[in-house]
């Protein structure tokens, strides 16, 4: 269905290259801010082009990082997958996007006066209103869905994603939480902020596993690998999961060009070098994620990592730029090698 080919580059800058980053670059730029690991793909329609793991997933036990095998919970890039859900029943004419949601529910009235389309706000709510529709006309509970109409199509293997910690037998392969303590002010705001933590100071603070119930918005866990067969769907126009039609309603801008958001979950970035991309971040403490594709919708960019960026303070920030300047870096070395692949093409056609 998918071709799992990995093309191995040397990303030594050279030549039309010069931009591309070598794993020793990566690596300084991740301990600089203290991430102590981190999962980076790079995939186009059909192929893996670039992977790499990074520190580690465990300090005690210490144990590193591994593309097929590290588990992260994602945060708010699971409400993608409730984006293609959802789009999947549009087309089986199962949900109509501009119905009124309370038809959906029995005995039921929410919401604004408003009517759809005029009023945007970024919202877990809604987005776990939205998987509560899919269990509501489907008539399974939305993890089994995922599993039979998402997991199963993309061959991912279901024992190894889940949306509830209950669901994995053996919960070593998951990714550990971690924060950088600056000092010992920061762990009496953490201890304060959420106890049941009971957090320590040490070089960085670990959060145990947690569970919260708006679960399908933010809890999704799966590895790298597994995340970025769903992207390639995305890049590849749906295959096989939508229709052209459905991407393209997806990447339907709301707010007539106003407002630089998706309506669906797919949010429009407008990153420090002034061109726009599309995915979706997400954070919990203890992890912090980025995945976008670039405008041409030809190569996408996953990046994990297991640190926190909640606490308002520089490191944060450090944290968000460390991110966007992989993904920048990335995306300029891979779109060049597209450029020059479709020349060579070109030259080879004629």
């Amino acid at each position: 269905m998918f071709s799992f080919v990995v093309f191995a580059f040397d990303l030594v800058g050279t030549g039309s290259t010069t931009n591309c980053p070598n794993r020793q670059a990566i690596e300084q730029s991740l301990n600089k801010v203290h991430i102590p690991g981190a999962l980076i793909v790079v995939v186009n329609g059909t192929n893996i082009l670039y992977e790499q793991d990074f520190g580690s997933q465990s300090l005690l036990p210490l144990k590193p990082m591994h593309a097929d095998q590290s588990i992260f919970v994602l945060a708010s890039i699971s409400k993608t997958f409730i984006t293609v859900v959802v789009m999947q029943l549009v087309e089986k004419k199962l949900i109509d996007l501009d119905t009124d949601i309370n038809q959906y529910f029995p005995n039921s009235s929410n919401w604004l006066s408003r009517p759809p389309r005029n009023v945007t706000l970024y919202s877990n709510e809604g987005a776990l209103l939205a998987a509560l529709v899919v269990e509501c006309v489907a008539k399974i509970s939305y993890g089994q869905y995922l599993r039979e109409n998402i997991f199963k199509s993309l061959n991912i293997y279901f024992r190894t994603v889940a949306v509830r910690l209950s669901d994995f037998q053996n919960t070593e392969e998951l990714v550990k939480h971690y924060a950088y303590a600056v000092n010992e002010s920061f762990i009496q705001q953490w201890n304060h902020e959420i106890p049941q933590f009971n957090c320590n100071l040490s070089t960085s603070l670990h959060f145990p596993l947690f569970s919260f119930s708006g679960y399908p918005a933010g809890l999704l866990r799966m590895s790298t690998i597994s995340l970025s067969m769903f992207l390639r769907m995305f890049i590849n126009n749906g295959y096989p999961l939508h229709s052209s039609q459905s991407i393209a309603e997806m990447k339907q801008v709301v707010g007539g060009g106003l407002i630089r958001l998706y309506e669906l979950a797919w949010h429009w970035r407008t990153l420090s070098n002034t061109r726009l991309y599309l995915g979706h971040g997400g954070s919990l403490p203890g992890m912090i994620h980025l995945m976008l594709t670039n405008e041409m919708n030809n190569t996408g960019v996953i990046v994990l990592t297991n640190t926190d960026t909640t606490a308002p303070i520089d490191l944060t920030r450090e944290i968000y730029e460390t991110v966007e300047s992989i993904h920048l870096t990335l995306f300029q070395c891979f779109e060049i090698r597209f450029i020059v692949f479709k020349e060579d093409q070109i030259k080879t056609d004629t």
